[in-house]
């Protein structure tokens, strides 16, 4: 992690989330060693767009590359002043800026106990590729999951495209539902307007969204999908209330969970993101939430090496039967 530490000559400064603030009051045990060092004393306008307002400094600034071993203390999180930023560009800095911790949970716990029966087209669950008289909905998994696997460098894959499919196919989509891909959504952040793009979700005929699916897209960018689905859930959040009180002329939420997934390749992750009225207001706001967010997220035990995906017939088993349990959350 590499921190950019801005000190003025009378009023030191930390810009941004991703700058922690440790000029006075973190302790030193906190970091891993070694710490490599370029210091530049320097004087020059740093024009920051926060409050609209330009500060001049005589500045020493410092950069460290070093890793965190421990959390910061809460004192230390709540003087950051942040920044707002769009769902994509939200990384681990913005989870700890705002109180977010993800936490793994067991098979049995997440799903609420034993997972349910496959109920989709047999041919997918027999036939690891394609054959000679496939079912039709079993055929189209299995194109899409051929074109999901490869990975064209500079492109989005076609893993958007499998995981519409999939939810389709396992009945996600109802007369009450639709599945979207691509959608913006507004998210109210440091009093600014900014914006989170969902790669895949579902939203009902009042237009609530209801499941949301981010692809990790690591093969053209280094950006975390679990903090931009979890910047898309409190997006969503804001979007619901917004409907809600606009449209519905109904009170507005004080909670809501989110189910959500992420994607690596065609392997997933699942995830239960609750959103509250504090935690908006916090990040609309720009402010350390006291109330810690814990995010709960199960990764499948899959036979076979997680890079393989849902390509092995044991690993395919075993993830569509945790899709069959994760339909309770968003119907």
């Amino acid at each position: 992690m590499r921190i950019f530490l801005i000190l003025d000559e009378t009023n030191p400064r930390v810009l941004g989330a991703e700058w922690l603030n440790v000029y006075s009051q973190a302790n030193r045990s906190n970091f891993s060693y070694p710490i490599f060092a370029t210091v530049f004393v320097w004087s020059y306008y740093v024009i920051a767009k926060l409050s609209s307002i330009q500060y001049k400094f005589s500045t020493l600034v410092v950069s460290f590359d070093f890793s965190v071993s421990t959390n910061l203390s809460a004192g230390v999180m709540a003087n950051l002043i942040r920044l707002a930023k769009s769902g994509n560009e939200w990384s681990t800095n913005e989870l700890m800026a705002y109180n977010i911790a993800i936490v793994e949970r067991d098979q049995n716990t997440f799903f609420d106990g034993p997972l349910p029966a496959y109920t989709g087209p047999a041919g997918f669950v027999q036939h690891e590729d394609r054959v000679q008289g496939l079912d039709p909905s079993s055929l189209a998994l299995i194109k899409r999951l051929d074109l999901a696997m490869k990975v064209m460098d500079g492109e989005e894959s076609a893993v958007d495209d499998f995981a519409a499919e999939l939810l389709r196919v396992l009945g996600y989509e109802t007369e009450r539902t639709v599945i979207r891909t691509r959608k913006n959504i507004r998210l109210s952040m440091c009093g600014q307007q900014m914006y989170a793009k969902t790669d895949v979700c579902i939203l009902d005929v009042d237009s609530e969204l209801l499941l949301l699916v981010q692809e990790d897209k690591s093969h053209i960018s280094p950006a975390d999908p679990e903090p931009q689905l979890i910047a898309e859930a409190i997006a969503a959040f804001q979007e619901n209330n917004r409907n809600r009180v606009n449209n519905l002329f109904v009170d507005p939420l004080r909670s809501q969970v989110f189910p959500g997934i992420t994607m690596v390749g065609t392997f997933p992750r699942f995830y239960k993101i609750m959103v509250t009225t504090d935690l908006d207001m916090c990040v609309r706001g720009g402010t350390y939430p006291a109330v810690q967010t814990i995010v709960d997220r199960h990764t499948p035990r899959v036979p076979r090496r997680r890079s393989d995906g849902m390509r092995p017939l044991d690993n395919r088993i075993l993830v569509l039967r945790c899709y069959e349990g994760f339909r309770q959350f968003v119907l």
